[in-house]
């Protein structure tokens, strides 16, 4: 039988949203999981920047959530790398790299360079 006790979340983050949405309901449901967002698109202020309106307006605001803030659902990192959409040769040899290895076919705008950035770390 699987484990459900993940210590770690990595995921890609573009827009934000999904971000927000995971971190708050680990946060509700008391989850210790660390959420790791690679951001493919903005710097990791504008997420948290981002994130934090979102949840306000989900009646996450820091008050309802007794001071926890966007910064303290996730680790916002840069993984934008040369631009939105525009891949490096090594992120697209990471790519490759999975794919051969496993089938595993990952995008080359968002899993990708959240995957390239996230075995640099």
């Amino acid at each position: 039988q699987m484990s459900t006790n993940f210590t770690d979340l990595v995921m890609a983050c573009g827009s934000g949203g999904t971000t927000a949405g995971i971190g708050l309901g680990c946060h509700l449901a008391g989850l210790q999981t660390k959420i790791h967002a690679y951001g493919v698109c903005d710097t990791p202020q504008y997420f948290y920047e981002y994130c934090q309106e979102l949840l306000d307006h989900m009646g996450g605001s820091r008050d309802a959530l007794q001071g926890t803030g966007a910064e303290d659902l996730f680790e916002a990192i840069q993984a934008k790398g040369s631009g939105y959409a525009i891949s490096t040769k090594e992120e697209l040899a990471c790519v490759k790299e999975v794919a051969e290895r496993t089938g595993i076919v990952l995008d080359p705008v968002y899993s990708g360079k959240a995957l390239h950035r996230f075995l640099l770390d």
